[in-house]
């Protein structure tokens, strides 16, 4: 027999869920957008300042779900803050918001979307149309067997042949004029589309912020959004250039900014940063500095590249260069800022996007660089004193010289010197050559050792209109090795450093003018080695 409390505890349970779901569902859930005001942008990464305005909080615990969040985002970067002393924030998540709206979608997108949308519409029409025709053709061609067991009259199949002709020759013709318009609408069709992914903002895979907060009173207040995400990059770049080499250097300081962090930015401030929060900030701590023997095959690429195997040695290019103040520049204990006040669209579509920063005009002395053992040519450069006060950092930078644009160079202010060199380019009117001139006959051996002389001859020919003032650098071998001796016999009154093995000559050229310089130096050895490197 079945007890009354057997009936009832299925009810009893019914009514404790149904509860439970009152009791939890009772905490209020709000959901808001944020507005993306400005952004601080390092070489890799970005802290955002997002705000949400003018929210009702109810009293007690509630639930805000804040929308349009970058899509990756560092969890311990997260901070969220009410103007409101009333609010107490007791916890806030990151999550994905998979369920993409329409606001977080560029205007340039929709555009784009609306144009796409018909234009598949219009596609889709020509294709049911050309499926039709094709149809009806079929239809025609399956009963063009006629007449059955009783056959059919002369007149009626002349009829019947003259009907299927003309209406399958009109399906055909369709069929074909349908075929070419679709054809043409479906390129129309791809063509948006590539469009469409060119110009991102499509706003997909934006996060959203979960945040828990318990309010003492009903309020109505701002919250301000801040926290790090990557996806985000900003390199330097510059543009020198140079009109008359009685002017100053004009130098144009430009970020490239790209981002891909989900969402669009509309109307931005930025601020390019010199810092690195990624870059790890502990200091360093000495340990005991242990040597040993090297294997030869331990000398690796990697090494070679970075300059720090024996006898290698990479060296960057130097070069710099253009004062209208699109940006301030703001220096703290650590980094440098570059603030633009001028607000900025920045599209999430990974796609470099030029911000003018400064404009300066370099005061520089100019002259020519000529090192005739690795190239031949004459570079004109422009040498800058005083340079650290402009916050220059290492960038590309294109050269424009007489208006035109003569290639492309690089700034590299990482440098201890008091003058920043900068490298303008080519100068195809001052023409130097280096050849050997004692190739026989320049080897004797006296008893266990063996004597080599070599000698070379530079000339600078200047077919320029004005004189010119050109730096000129050679360079002579340096022995790693106890028997191998090197003597300098000529220098032509060079300047010589024997710690670098260069030889250094500063010459005026007249216009049509030609100056020659010889270096000799003597190479002596064991006469049963053979030396490397020459």
């Amino acid at each position: 027999m079945k007890t009354f409390s057997q009936s009832i505890s299925p009810i009893l349970i019914i009514l404790f869920l149904v509860s439970g779901l009152q009791f939890t569902s009772a905490q209020t859930v709000l959901e808001t957008n944020a507005s993306l005001l400005d952004a601080t942008i390092y070489s890799r990464g970005a802290s955002l300042h997002h705000t949400a305005k003018q929210l009702s909080i109810p009293s007690g615990n509630s639930e805000l779900v804040i929308n349009q969040i970058a899509q990756n985002v560092n969890p311990q970067s997260i901070r969220v803050t009410s103007e409101s002393n009333q609010i107490t924030i007791l916890s806030v998540s990151f999550e994905r918001d998979y369920l993409v709206k329409g606001e977080n979608m560029s205007s340039q997108y929709v555009e784009l979307k609306k144009k796409y949308e018909d234009a598949k519409e219009i596609l889709d029409a020509m294709t049911n149309a050309r499926k039709g025709e094709e149809s009806t053709l079929a239809l025609l061609e399956e009963n063009r067997k006629f007449g059955g067991q009783n056959g059919v009259s002369p007149t009626s199949l002349a009829a019947m042949i003259k009907y299927y002709r003309a209406e399958y020759k009109i399906l055909a013709a369709n069929i074909v004029e349908l075929k070419s318009t679709e054809q043409e609408q479906q390129k129309t069709v791809d063509k948006l589309k590539k469009q469409m992914q060119e110009a991102g903002g499509s706003g997909q895979n934006a996060g959203q912020l979960v945040v828990r907060l318990n309010a003492n009173e009903a309020v109505k207040t701002n919250f301000d959004i801040n926290y790090f995400t990557d996806n985000v990059y900003w390199t330097p770049f510059y543009e020198i250039r140079v009109d008359n080499l009685n002017e100053p250097v004009q130098l144009v300081y430009k970020a490239n900014v790209s981002q891909n962090t989900g969402i669009d930015w509309k109307q931005i401030k930025m601020a390019f940063s010199s810092g690195n929060p990624r870059r790890n900030n502990n200091a360093p701590q000495l340990n005991p500095w242990w040597v040993g023997f090297q294997r030869e095959q331990e000398v690796t690429v990697e090494m070679m590249l970075q300059g720090k195997a024996a006898g290698v040695q990479i060296e960057n290019a130097v070069v710099t260069a253009p004062s209208n103040d699109m940006a301030v520049v703001e220096e703290n204990q650590l980094t440098t800022s570059f603030v633009v006040n001028t607000p900025y669209d920045v599209y999430s579509n990974q796609k470099p996007q030029a911000v003018q920063l400064k404009q300066y005009q370099l005061p520089a002395k100019y002259s020519y660089f000529t090192a005739p053992r690795l190239d031949d040519a004459a570079f004109l450069v422009a040498k800058v004193s005083d340079w650290a006060k402009y916050n220059l950092l290492p960038g590309n930078a294109n050269l424009i010289i007489d208006n035109n644009f003569a290639g492309s160079s690089y700034i590299n202010p990482n440098s201890t010197e008091d003058t920043l060199t900068l490298s303008l380019g080519r100068d195809e009117r001052i023409v130097t050559k280096r050849e050997r001139i004692n190739e026989e006959g320049s080897t004797s051996f006296f008893g266990t050792s063996q004597k080599r002389v070599y000698t070379y001859e530079i000339s600078i020919r200047n077919s320029r209109k004005e004189s010119v003032d050109i730096d000129v650098k050679e360079q002579f071998p340096l022995s790693t090795e106890k028997d191998i001796e090197i003597k300098l016999l000529e220098t032509s009154n060079a300047k010589v450093d024997n710690d670098k093995g260069e030889l250094s000559w500063n010459l005026n050229i007249k216009s049509g003018e030609t100056k020659k310089l010889k270096v000799s130096y003597s190479v002596k050895l064991p006469k049963d080695k053979v030396i490397s490197g020459m």
